[in-house]
């Protein structure tokens, strides 16, 4: 099984296509993805990579995705608390934790993705 992460960045705005060329090169099976802001534009990759999308929504416009070429058994989507101190902006993470089982060579696998802000500005408490 192959398996892939890419963060789009901003929802991949204008980028679709090469996207879809970057990874249609790498054959996975799955694809775990990263700033899915933008919906309509993770459904034309999905499309465009004869993939099912499971879409994770959270609670700012960080969401996440998942496209499989597996059947996909079970979607758990699990927003989290925000777990900082400091003032909210756009780019405070909401965290989502989607979570999908599918069967691979007989086996069930437990599959997540989200998105981790690497660190905090100056003067913020984690």
């Amino acid at each position: 099984m192959r398996i892939v992460t890419y963060n789009i960045f901003y929802g991949g705005q204008g980028r679709i296509p090469l996207i879809a060329q970057i990874l249609r090169e790498q054959n996975p099976d799955m694809v775990a993805l990263q700033e899915a802001n933008d919906r309509s534009n993770v459904e034309k990759l999905a499309g465009a990579l004869n993939m099912e999308l499971i879409f994770g929504e959270s609670n700012n416009t960080f969401h996440v995705a998942w496209l499989s070429r597996l059947p996909v058994s079970c979607v758990c989507n699990y927003q989290l608390p925000i777990l900082h101190k400091g003032p909210l902006t756009e780019f405070t993470m909401h965290k989502t934790l989607l979570s999908i089982d599918v069967e691979w060579n007989g086996s069930l696998l437990h599959l997540c993705t989200t998105h981790l802000q690497a660190g905090y500005p100056d003067g913020w408490a984690v």
